[in-house]
């Protein structure tokens, strides 16, 4: 069995070295060798008051305001000795999330990050877009916020559960990437 770590986060901003984490969700799973058999085994979501403005376009989309962070703080210290289990972390854009998280958590550093929208080759089944609100569409997965953290990492482990036109579930191709780094075929 492996552990994971979905993430999602929502900012203040798109740009990581100024910018800063507003809202985090974590969604645990384990799940086998072939990415099946999932099972939560933990969910974590927090806001964060940040020492810079939340800007206008990302409060577009997130709809986050500062009246809803004010006070708030993540405990890094509880969060980093939860990481510790973990094997890989994904995200649905690991690039960006990683890049915010990071700077909160060095430890996240130091496990594999998988990518849901670029690791899983949506265009190979004939997916127009790989964004997660289409992908979550048209495998008719429904949330209860778009744009929110707690949200869409549930929807992405969701997401990831399901079978691609091949028989597969999604999971199983990151996983089967993962293992070929770790151990690459001579």
């Amino acid at each position: 069995m492996y552990s994971a770590i979905f993430v999602d986060v929502e900012t203040t901003g798109l740009k990581p070295g100024y910018d800063e984490i507003i809202e985090i969700a974590f969604v645990a799973f384990d799940c086998n060798e072939t990415g099946e058999d999932v099972r939560i085994t933990y969910t974590y979501h927090s806001f964060r008051e940040p020492r810079v403005p939340i800007s206008s376009s990302a409060q577009k989309i997130h709809h986050i305001t500062q009246e809803m962070i004010v006070g708030r703080v993540v405990h890094e210290s509880e969060l980093t000795a939860f990481l510790r289990g973990v094997d890989f972390f994904i995200a649905h854009n690991a690039q960006f999330d990683r890049a915010f998280l990071a700077r909160l958590i060095p430890e996240v550093n130091c496990r594999p990050w998988l990518c849901s929208m670029r690791g899983i080759n949506w265009s190979h089944w004939g997916f127009r877009y790989r964004n997660l609100q289409y992908l979550l569409d048209v495998h008719g997965i429904a949330r209860e916020q778009k744009h929110r953290a707690l949200a869409d990492a549930m929807a992405g482990v969701h997401l990831l559960q399901r079978q691609s036109p091949e028989g597969r579930v999604y999971l199983a191709y990151l996983v089967e990437a993962w293992r070929t780094r770790l151990h690459p075929v001579d």
